[in-house]
């Protein structure tokens, strides 16, 4: 029996954000300025046509059409200085944030072309991996270790891994808590987005409902997110008996087992002690990090889709750059595979992967993270087959939505927008998570 699937039915503008102490932006201070003049002209006015009145006898309706025209600029000001401090974010001010390059490490949260660095992480010194249009990569990279780095590709198996996801923020209609361009979406072609869907949640989850309002507050105020670059891995091979909440083995690098065999939550409501929510929300939660770790939302895993599609990443057929069983062939030259058997939702044990093998059709193989370019699109790795990964997007009774197909089903069923409908409890070979960072 195969898991349950169930069909769907640009440019970044970066404004870097501080606190205020004091005052507001200096053009609402002149406005505000402009504002009492003109109240201050409308006072004079009255007492001028109150003595026109006594010499000329004109009327009190003159007054009241000046009162109105000058009442109109004062809204027409309003509104405008109104728009000026939707541009501040809880009396926050813009500025520019310290620049980085290549190869450095983010002391404090820091700038990197149209990105935001958060502090403790280091912008990748790799070919390919440098810009936020190819998929800007930052790693987890000790400080004591910075210096021992080569950047030869060796160091995707020994550091977690994120991509920057750009999200175009409009200052003029978005706020923290409303964002035009960041939503959950149901995809019909390898177009723009579709119709807004609500990326639903379970409200009496403050776990994630608060972790979902710092996101957004976060993506306001700095105009993207990170996302996993692989799959959650896992430091050892796990199965049908393994725990839902082993952290010390969770890890996002390459070549590692997929963290498969976890659970959603320990119910449909509790999140805080074991599952994919549990274990993405605390990857990273502590002062040592400019960012905070959470589970992936359906907003996020939309954003991600909008940024790495492509005509040769399509979103309503993903089988060129998925893992599916009907996948075009390829020779691995590293990494472990595992054959899958969906008559009784089984994986075998994963066994090393020679250069002479061939990934064929109809084999059905699990593999390691990262295991080849083809299965990626912006440097992100296996958003299409291989594992679905499970995400906050509430469904109907005790189930959540896991995204991005499956390896027993094809591109066009499976694709990277699917939306499959599994119960919290769901341990299975072949559903894993991804965790998501949102800088603080």
């Amino acid at each position: 029996m195969r898991p349950k699937i169930t069909r769907d039915k640009q440019k970044n503008k970066n404004v870097y954000i501080i606190n205020k102490t004091n005052g507001i932006t200096l053009m609402s201070l002149i406005i505000t300025i402009i504002l009492l003049l003109i109240l201050l002209a409308i006072n004079i006015d009255i007492v001028l046509d109150g003595k026109v009145f006594n010499i000329a006898q004109k009327t009190a309706n003159e007054t009241e059409i000046k009162v109105n025209k000058q009442q109109d600029k004062v809204d027409n000001l309003i509104l405008e200085k109104n728009k000026i401090e939707n541009q501040t974010l809880n009396n926050q001010t813009l500025v520019d944030l310290p620049t980085i390059t290549s190869g450095q490490i983010a002391i404090v949260t820091s700038k990197y072309q149209t990105a935001i660095i958060p502090a403790g992480f280091t912008v990748s010194n790799i070919e390919g991996e440098k810009t936020v249009s190819e998929g800007l990569v930052i790693y987890d990279i000790p400080k004591t270790e910075l210096n021992e780095v080569t950047w030869d590709g060796t160091e995707k198996t020994k550091y977690n891994q994120f991509v920057w996801i750009p999200v175009e923020i409009n200052k003029n209609v978005d706020t923290k808590t409303s964002l035009s361009n960041f939503y959950a979406t149901d995809w019909q072609e390898n177009e723009e987005r579709g119709t807004q869907l609500l990326d639903e949640i379970n409200t009496d989850i403050v776990e994630i409902s608060n972790e979902i309002v710092k996101l957004k507050e976060s993506i306001f105020k700095y105009g993207g997110f990170y996302f996993a670059r692989y799959e959650a891995g896992s430091t050892e091979e796990r199965n049908s008996t393994s725990n839902s909440n082993d952290l010390s083995k969770l890890a996002v690098k390459q070549d590692m087992y997929p963290y498969n065999y976890v659970k959603w939550g320990s119910s449909k409501t509790n999140v805080t002690s074991e599952g994919a929510i549990y274990l993405s929300n605390n990857l990273y939660n502590g002062p040592r990090y400019g960012a905070k770790s959470m589970a992936c939302t359906g907003a996020a895993w939309d954003a991600m889709l909008d940024f790495v599609k492509d005509d040769t990443h399509q979103i309503s057929d993903s089988t060129a750059w998925g893992n599916y069983y009907i996948s075009n062939t390829f020779k691995p030259s590293r990494g472990k595979a595992a054959i899958y058997s969906g008559s009784d939702n089984t994986l075998g044990e994963f066994q090393n992967v020679l250069e002479d093998q061939s990934s064929s059709k109809n084999s059905f193989k699990i593999y390691t993270t990262g295991i080849t370019t083809m299965y990626s699109s912006k440097n992100i790795y296996d958003v299409a087959g291989n594992c679905l990964e499970w995400t906050t997007e509430f469904q109907t009774g005790n189930s959540y939505n896991a995204r991005g197909g499956i390896i027993t089903n094809n591109g066009i069923e499976g694709y990277a927008s699917i939306r499959s409908e599994q119960e919290f409890d769901n341990c299975l070979g072949v559903l894993s998570f991804r965790p998501i960072l949102y800088i603080k």
